[in-house]
């Protein structure tokens, strides 16, 4: 349960927006599925990167809130998840802005 809580609170961390338009020209719209970027998913980086699915949850002015399907990176909030601690100080704010999560912030520059 745990898990699914953390990665899904990495996952919303992932929104990002796009142009709301399929490649042939017909608007995307909320409820769809869209595939933008990749990430190495499956922990075998010999096979290469795996493609990233997206699902619309909204839409404004052209601008799409996307929400991966799949929790992309398991991490706790905070290790030792006994510890007190604040958004300030936890560890995954320390790997989200480490080098660790460098693919994931490009994927956002790519926007």
């Amino acid at each position: 349960m745990k898990r699914s809580i953390v990665s899904l609170l990495l996952v919303l961390c992932l929104v990002c927006g796009l142009c709301a338009v399929h490649a042939e020209g017909q608007p995307i719209a909320v409820g769809e599925k869209v595939v933008f970027g990749s990430f190495d998913q499956d922990n075998d980086p010999g096979n290469g990167q795996e493609a990233l699915t997206w699902l619309v949850l909204d839409e404004k002015d052209g601008d799409l809130m996307l929400l991966s399907v799949y929790g992309l990176v398991p991490k706790a909030y905070h290790a030792p998840a006994r510890e007190a601690v604040t958004w300030e100080n936890c560890t995954l704010r320390a790997w989200l802005n480490g080098d660790q999560a460098l693919p994931l912030r490009r994927h956002r520059q790519d926007l």
